[in-house]
């Protein structure tokens, strides 16, 4: 097959697998927001409040916990002579990273939950803290399932678990009307358990390779770099998901969690604006990750994020308009105070965009560096700035926080993909040959 006839097939794939992931997260989507609608009808903006930072801070559990592997497996799978090697190291290292998680992150977890108030019951402590194990294990089923080539079933997954989180909310307050916070957690850990559902195969059968075993040689080869990568990785996405939640547990801490339930919801409305970002990025990933040659990278790269850039101002103009008329409408009149803030966010919800493409097409070609410089970056200008205006302003300064860190972080990722980069791509290069 000629060069041409290969990237004409690689774009295709990419643009079927870009559709298919689009249409899957739109709907997911959907379900998220009608389960947001439910969530801050149901529970009001305290406990919505309380709501928000458990999952902050179940998000935050699975990030440091993961050690980066799951983005490190989809970078190192497909390059591999001896995929079940990858797959046996994946296995071993990711049940070492629950152990660590046990002994260092619960503790700090639990330190969190109570000196925010938002744990007032035994059951709600039990609940929050199966969500942090669930939330980990989410992660590393996701990774293999993308390291595996099933985008499309990844995607299902989110659809499947936000759906069943709809059906879940509405049927507590609906038929039920339900109030309390306890009963919306059961539901929401329900919801994770029956999203891992469409995963469950590739898991199996990804644990199935790993039992064959791996040569001695194979894994002192393969290993190190796997976990080196992953270090670089879980770095950048620490970072970067502190950069992005940090705003919450600043407002809990500094203000209260009435605050951070308005809060939630104007980051709901704007997260609309990158819906089909993410599915873009899931996409940059792979599709650059198969490249053989840097221009074929550079200017998938470029035409991916040009798409991003339009689709993403677009949904942002949009929600600028409606948010005085949506948020009341649809939430109700007790989050009118969420409007300016969701306006703000949703220009920073275009910075986000771009960084998430840009990012990912970045770590598609191994440089996992130019992901970390600007994800620290973002942590950086939210912690400094964070902390003196969100004390001074709460949300309206907490979401323009979100908008410098974010545009700081794009700044960093286009500059990067605009940059020489130099490895070795032959087909036969062993992983450790490939440099950041």
């Amino acid at each position: 097959m000629s060069a041409l006839n290969k990237r004409g097939e690689g774009l295709r794939r990419a643009g079927r697998q870009l559709a298919s992931t689009s249409i899957i997260l739109v709907v997911a989507a959907s379900f998220r927001a009608g389960g947001s609608i439910i969530l801050a009808r149901a529970l009001g903006p305290v406990d919505r409040g309380r709501a928000a930072i458990i999952i902050t801070v179940a998000g935050l559990f699975a990030v440091l916990g993961s050690f980066g592997l799951d983005a490190s497996l989809r970078y190192h799978l497909p390059r591999s002579d001896v995929q079940s090697a990858v797959r046996q190291i994946f296995v071993r290292d990711s049940s070492r990273a629950l152990g660590v998680a046990t002994v260092a992150l619960l503790p700090l977890a639990l330190v969190i939950f109570y000196s925010m108030d938002v744990l007032q019951s035994p059951s709600e402590l039990v609940l929050a803290v199966s969500l942090l194990y669930l939330s980990l294990i989410t992660v590393f089923a996701l990774g293999v399932g993308r390291a595996e080539g099933f985008l499309v079933r990844a995607g299902w997954s989110e659809a499947v678990r936000t759906g069943a989180l709809l059906g879940g909310a509405s049927s507590l307050y609906l038929v039920f009307g339900t109030e309390q916070l306890t009963p919306y957690l059961v539901v929401l850990l329900g919801s994770s358990v029956v999203g891992l559902l469409p995963l469950l195969p590739q898991v199996m059968a990804h644990l199935t390779d790993a039992r064959r075993g791996v040569a001695e040689a194979e894994e002192r080869r393969t290993g190190p770099s796997l976990l080196r990568h992953g270090l670089m990785t879980q770095a950048g996405s620490i970072s970067m998901t502190l950069a992005y939640r940090l705003d919450r547990l600043l407002l809990g801490w500094l203000r209260s969690n009435r605050e951070v339930g308005l809060y939630s919801v104007a980051v709901a409305v704007a997260e609309l604006t990158v819906v089909v970002p993410t599915a873009i990025a899931q996409v940059t990933f792979d599709h650059i990750a198969q490249q053989r040659s840097r221009a074929e990278e550079k200017r998938s790269l470029r035409l991916l994020a040009a798409l991003t850039l339009v689709l993403s101002v677009a949904v942002a103009g949009g929600l600028w308009v409606l948010a005085p008329w949506l948020i009341p409408a649809v939430f109700g009149e007790r989050y009118s105070g969420a409007v300016g803030p969701a306006r703000i966010l949703a220009v920073a919800g275009v910075a986000m965009s771009m960084w998430r493409v840009t990012a990912t097409g970045l770590m598609g070609q191994g440089r996992f560096k130019s992901y970390l410089r600007g994800s620290l970056l973002a942590l950086v200008l939210s912690a400094g700035a964070g902390v003196p205006v969100i004390a001074a302003h709460g949300m309206p300064g907490a979401a323009v926080v979100s908008v410098v860190a974010y545009i700081g972080a794009m700044a960093v990722a286009v500059v990067g993909m605009t940059q020489r980069h130099e490895t070795s791509r032959g087909s036969d290069a062993p992983v450790s040959e490939v440099r950041t």
